[in-house]
C-alpha cells in the first residue's frame, strides 16, 4: 500500500512538474518583445531654416555624409545624395505648427523638380543591410491649382501615411490636398536596401506648373530583443522541465 501511494504521489508531483514547465514556456513565448530604436534621422531637405539641433540639412542637388541622430546627436555612417532637383520654395507659409516628429520650420520650406515626367532623387547610402526601417517623406505645398507627383521608396508606393486615409499611398499624390491641408505625409515600413545598399526615394512631377517637392524625411529603425521577464520566464520553465526528466529518470 505505501509503494503504490509512494508511487502515486510521485506520479502526481511529475505531472504537476511538466505542467508548470510547460505553462512557464508559454508565458515566457507569449509575452511580446520590446523593440529597441537604434536610429531616428530627421533632413531638412533645404539647407536654410531654423531647425532646431540634431536636424540635417541637405540643400539643392547637396551630398551630407555621416548624418546626425537626432537622440543622442552623434554622427552615423549614413550619407545622402540629392539629384535632379530644380526648384527650391521657402517661407511657404506652414500654418500646422510642429506636429509629431515635424518641425515647423522643416516644413516650411520645399524642394523640387520640375521637369514633368522626369523624377529626381534623394538616395541614402552605407546603411545596415540587416536592417528594417521606416521612411517617412512630407511632400506638402500650398497652393491654389492641382499640384500631382509619385513618390516611391526603392521604387515601391507607401505603405501608409501619417492620418492613416485609405488610398493615399504617393501615387498621384496631391501635394496640398493630400498633403498640406489634412497635414498628411507618407510612410514607408519594413524598407530594406537594394543590393547596392542603398534607399532611394524617387519623386516625379506629373503637373504642368509648379514641381514635385519634398519638405522633410525622417527615418527610423529598430530591432527586436526580448523582455528580462521573458528571459526569466524562459529559464524558469526549462529548469523546471529538466528537474521533471531528471527526476523520472531516477
Amino acid at each position: 500500500m505505501r509503494r503504490f501511494l509512494c508511487g502515486f504521489r510521485f506520479q502526481r508531483e511529475s505531472v504537476v512538474h511538466r505542467a508548470v514547465g510547460f505553462l512557464l514556456l508559454a508565458l515566457a513565448f507569449g509575452v511580446a518583445p520590446a523593440e529597441a530604436d537604434l536610429t531616428d534621422i530627421r533632413v531638412d531637405v533645404t539647407d536654410y531654416s531654423g531647425t532646431p539641433a540634431n536636424w540635417n540639412q541637405l540643400g539643392m542637388n547637396a551630398t551630407v555624409t555621416d548624418l546626425i541622430d537626432y537622440n543622442t546627436g552623434l554622427a552615423t555612417a549614413i550619407d545622402v545624395c540629392m539629384s535632379g532637383a530644380t526648384e527650391v520654395v521657402s517661407g511657404m507659409d506652414w500654418t500646422h505648427g510642429d506636429v509629431d516628429w515635424l518641425d515647423a520650420d522643416a516644413a516650411n520650406s520645399v524642394i523640387g523638380g520640375s521637369w514633368r515626367n522626369h523624377p529626381w532623387q534623394i538616395v541614402f547610402s552605407d546603411l545596415d543591410a540587416g536592417s528594417f526601417y521606416t521612411f517617412e517623406v512630407v511632400a506638402s505645398y500650398k497652393a491654389s491649382e492641382t499640384i500631382l507627383a509619385d513618390y516611391t521608396v526603392n521604387g515601391d508606393f507607401a505603405d501608409d501615411n501619417h492620418l492613416g486615409i485609405a488610398g493615399v499611398n504617393g501615387d498621384d499624390f496631391n501635394l496640398c490636398t493630400d498633403g498640406y491641408k489634412p497635414c498628411n505625409w507618407l510612410i514607408w515600413t519594413d524598407v530594406q536596401t537594394d543590393s547596392n545598399g542603398e534607399i532611394t526615394i524617387e519623386s516625379t512631377f506629373l503637373g504642368e506648373w509648379n514641381a514635385a517637392y519634398i519638405n522633410a524625411i525622417h527615418i527610423t529603425s529598430s530591432s527586436i530583443i526580448p523582455l528580462p521577464s521573458s528571459i526569466l520566464l524562459a529559464v524558469l520553465g526549462l529548469g523546471t522541465t529538466c528537474a521533471y526528466l531528471k527526476k523520472k529518470q531516477a
